[in-house]
């Protein structure tokens, strides 16, 4: 594997940042972007900033990742990182107190649940056909009964261990000292927590981690010495919060880098020149970010991987060589595993076939699937299931790198370009047979949106 060059660093988000820490009423900040736009990387570029720069009232910053199935499915994940991340600066006997909480009640958890498993177990391994109905209807109950019982058990267990960290974050800062401005002694002391991969979330996980840093938010303000918790959520899209009151949070989009940004990423990732003989890596330059990569990130580091393989090989470029690596490596990294993971087939079929289309609404791109051979049988169950195709609301397109424009009513979509050119090259190159049956959705979607183009500015 060739190494990827670390990102050029995002001079006018950070200082968005800076100007984020010294806001007064302002203590959620939202950062949204595509996928593989530099999210993750823009967080890491605020540690690493509060580092270097001698933010020194400021403590580390914690980073949850809500991509990792753990932090979603253990309800305690996100209260025992923060108890993990603030031990050192709290009280001993009341982090003592949290951990003892929480071993105490996972164990109760664990309890509720090895009763409502066990009777499961019993019920997929009776033979049906040989107990009384009476019998399995009283099972079914006690099941039910349990399973009730275990989701009181896990509210209860909940609160009384966020009650155990409320108790040890209220002795948080005894031991920082702490900085104003000038690097003197002041009072200014400041939590900061990033949360990363919240578009992950479930509303109801959503609302529950609201609710927590609401929470905690307000208890440290609360102190005899007041501390300052300041959140950073990374997401692909704004999140509806609704404890956190709007005017609480700032919002950074990230997008794609410029063509000087572009060229700087390029010319610091050491792309050998002997690559290009005629001399035409400038031309190569502009061609990477005009026509593959747009600037976004990832793609970016895709085509500097692309070509540093040539260069191990020994290969001249070749932009037919070139491509078919790029493509191939931009399928498997953004398109399978970013953007159509976990989408179900219709949604990452829409994604596909709505690469070949210059843009499209919610119902022209719904009459075109109607009529693809592969995802009849899905839509028939939608169908059938729903008696109408509702389920199909693009929920997934808002999620992912699609952009939604509004005029006279009319909800107008386009794919980002990057993945434009990702798709339409993948079957132009892997599946051409396809690519030439899906190119007739070009023509199709511009009959049904009657040809009145919305004028489009894409980042």
């Amino acid at each position: 594997m060739v190494a990827r060059i670390q990102m050029i660093k995002r001079t006018e988000a950070l200082s968005k940042f800076q100007l984020f820490l010294q806001q007064t009423k302002a203590w959620v900040l939202v950062v949204t972007g595509l996928d593989g736009i530099g999210k993750s990387q823009f967080l890491e570029q605020i540690g690493e900033q509060i580092r270097t720069h001698s933010i020194t009232d400021i403590a580390l910053p914690l980073t949850i990742d809500f991509a990792n199935d753990v932090s979603r499915q253990d309800p305690f994940s996100i209260l025992e990182a923060i108890s993990q991340y603030t031990n050192q600066y709290c009280n001993y006997d009341k982090v003592e107190n949290f951990r003892q909480s929480l071993l105490e009640m996972r164990k109760a958890i664990l309890v509720a649940s090895t009763g409502a498993r066990i009777i499961n177990q019993y019920i997929i391994a009776s033979n049906r056909s040989k107990v009384i109905k009476s019998s399995m209807e009283a099972i079914q109950s006690k099941l039910e009964n349990i399973i009730e019982e275990k989701e009181k058990v896990i509210i209860h267990a909940y609160g009384i261990v966020r009650d155990a960290l409320r108790e040890q974050l209220s002795t948080f800062g005894g031991s920082i000292p702490s900085y104003n401005t000038s690097g003197s002694l002041g009072k200014r002391q400041r939590l900061l927590i990033c949360l990363d991969g919240c578009q992950q979330l479930s509303q109801a996980d959503l609302k529950q981690v609201d609710s927590l840093i609401k929470n905690i938010h307000t208890d440290l303000s609360q102190l005899p010495s007041p501390i300052e918790c300041l959140v950073v959520i990374a997401s692909r899209v704004k999140p509806s919060l609704e404890v956190i009151k709007r005017e609480e949070q700032q919002h950074i989009e990230l997008v794609g880098f410029t063509q000087p940004d572009t060229e700087r990423y390029l010319q610091s990732s050491r792309i050998a020149p002997e690559l290009f003989p005629s001399g035409g890596l400038e031309l190569f330059q502009r061609y990477i970010h005009d026509q593959v990569t747009y600037g976004h990130p990832l793609c970016l580091s895709l085509a500097v991987e692309a070509c540093q393989r040539m260069a191990q090989e020994h290969l001249l470029y070749n932009r037919t060589v070139f491509e078919k690596r790029y493509v191939q490596s931009a399928w498997d990294e953004l398109i399978r595993e970013r953007v159509t993971r976990s989408l179900k087939p219709c949604y990452a079929e829409a994604i596909y076939k709505g690469a070949f289309a210059e843009y499209f609404t919610e119902d022209s791109l719904r009459r075109v699937l109607r009529t693809h051979n592969g995802i009849k049988a899905i839509l028939r169950r939608i169908l059938r299931t729903h008696n109408r195709i509702d389920e199909f609301k693009y929920y997934e397109f808002t999620r992912l790198p699609s952009i939604v424009y509004y005029r006279n009513n009319v909800a107008y979509h386009t794919v980002h370009q990057s993945l434009r050119y990702i798709i339409t090259k993948y079957a132009e190159i892997y599946d051409p047979e396809e690519c030439r049956h899906s190119q007739r959705y070009q023509r199709d979607f511009a009959l049904l949106c009657k040809r009145r183009t919305p004028c489009f500015t894409l980042p």
